[in-house]
């Protein structure tokens, strides 16, 4: 009985002098600072999942096991950075404290440093796990990130000789498809899905206004005049854009073409 009562003596005299909790966590800190990342790991466990919240731009913020976690330490050290630990509180296994860090990283964008909770599981003397959460406050700190270079807008340019629109143009009209064949011949053929051809007469450029003739259908004789744009992309030239200059009795033609964008037949 006598030699039972020692035993337990002694056990519970060698687990009041273990390591404590805070002497591991300042210990893992100073090591740290100093770039032992050796030393500094060999305070934490072989299956140790560190977390850093919100993640950096360059990976989910989670480092699990020793070998991930001594990438994420290189990096540190690289950077020159430097942590402290303070208003630490323990709760059992768990370690609560306000961490202030700064690098070289940070000071390059105008962050003196930065600040949050550091939360760590200390369970047989190693650290198990823990979390640094960065504050919303540090977080305000960070400059916006950049934006993405705005695409190059794309231009209208006039449109002033027959040559350049000769193709199948097609176009939009209520529920109908609207078909307008510029032929090289100098004649405009128009017609209507559902439908088929509206009319057609000659056209051609002049000072610099589409001249459009009808001399079949129901606007025979009727002379419109239009202001014509273009948009090219990758060389080729993808819409054209029809403005009525003046007036157009041809209610069917004037429909079709003024204001409207047309984009090659597919």
């Amino acid at each position: 009985m006598k030699k039972f009562a020692i035993f337990c003596f002694v056990a519970i005299l060698l687990t009041a002098c273990g390591p404590k909790s805070q002497d591991i966590v300042d210990a893992w800190q100073e090591d740290l600072n100093k770039g032992d990342i050796e030393a500094a790991l060999s305070y934490l466990a072989d299956d140790v999942v560190v977390s850093i919240t919100p993640p950096g731009p360059d990976g989910d913020g989670v480092y699990e096991g020793k070998d991930e976690v001594r990438g994420w330490y290189e990096t540190i050290v690289a950077g020159k950075g430097a942590g402290t630990l303070s208003d630490c509180q323990a709760d059992v296994d768990t370690f609560t404290c306000v961490s202030s860090y700064s690098d070289e990283g940070l000071k390059s964008i105008g962050v003196d440093f930065i600040e949050g909770s550091w939360v760590a599981v200390v369970h047989d003397g190693k650290i198990q796990s823990y979390t640094f959460t960065i504050s919303p406050e540090s977080l305000a700190k960070f400059p916006p990130p950049p934006t993405e270079p705005a695409e190059p807008l794309v231009e209208e340019v006039p449109i002033t000789t027959s040559e350049t629109i000769v193709g199948r143009w097609v176009a939009k009209s209520g529920d109908h498809s609207v078909l307008h064949i510029f032929q090289e011949s100098g004649i405009l053929v128009v017609s209507v899905s559902g439908y088929g051809t509206i009319g057609a007469g000659p056209y051609r450029f002049e000072d610099n206004l589409l001249k459009i003739e009808e001399t079949s259908g129901d606007c025979i004789g009727i002379v419109g005049r239009y202001e014509v744009y273009g948009i090219y992309e990758g060389g080729e030239l993808s819409k054209l854009r029809f403005v009525l200059n003046g007036d157009d009795a041809c209610t069917e033609r004037r429909e079709t073409l003024d204001g409207q964008t047309l984009v090659p037949e597919s």
